[in-house]
């Protein structure tokens, strides 16, 4: 039977896609279990565990649990930032593919797939401010902790962070940090999605505001959720 040169050359393009699609898999798969490794080997805190790693055509999601200690918060934002800071021309950065690193308290369980109540998340991408587009940095960030936690944890980190999302919790022992971000775009507070008193997270946006207006010029939205 013979085959048509319209029907062939259609086979032959089918296939170089097919072929070009399982490398650019083979690709994202190798990034992510390299970003993956580097969080697992350079945390102090052997207890935290990869609980799930997925990855498609848009990005890679890697899923980590066994704390909620703000040291090890503070470890895995650096860790992120240093891992993003010397892969910039891998497909994941280049490409501004998304990257979403979550760390949980608890191994979730698969019913609980997709649930915002992890400890924190770090992301090039904000699923909570519609503007934030991906970037080539990991720098939307949201701590979700029930626990006191500083501001000045960020004292440390190299990223200009774009969206910082913090719980009422926060205590604000160093506001020069934000100050300092050129690209910080939004300060929020906000407990959600744990079921808190709503009066407490208005008063620590008070308090924020108040710290904010003590400054010439606030170059980011202070908000609350």
């Amino acid at each position: 039977m013979k085959i048509s040169k319209h029907i062939a050359v259609v086979i032959i393009i089918m296939i170089v896609f097919i072929a070009s699609s399982c490398v650019q898999d083979k690709e994202l798969k190798y990034e992510m279990n390299d970003l993956s490794e580097a969080i697992i080997s350079q945390l102090t805190n052997d207890d935290i565990k990869v609980a799930g790693s997925e990855y498609s055509n848009t990005g890679v999601y890697i899923t980590l649990y066994g704390s909620d200690d703000t040291a090890d918060i503070q470890e895995l934002i650096e860790i992120c930032d240093s891992w993003v800071d010397s892969h910039q021309d891998s497909r994941l950065v280049s490409e501004r593919l998304k990257i979403s690193v979550v760390l949980y308290k608890e191994k979730p369980s698969k019913r609980k797939s997709g649930v915002e109540d992890y400890v924190v998340s770090i992301r090039n991408y904000s699923d909570n401010v519609s503007s934030i587009e991906q970037s080539d940095k990991l720098d939307c960030i949201k701590i979700n902790v029930q626990h006191s936690i500083a501001s000045s944890i960020f004292e440390s980190t190299s990223m200009d962070y774009r969206v910082i999302i913090l719980p009422s919790t926060v205590e604000f022992d160093d506001f020069d940090v934000f100050i300092q971000m050129e690209d910080l775009e939004h300060l929020i507070i906000s407990d959600s999605p744990f079921d808190t008193d709503r009066s407490q997270v208005e008063q620590k946006y008070a308090e924020l505001i108040s710290i904010a207006e003590g400054y010439d010029q606030v170059d980011f939205a202070c908000e609350m959720f």
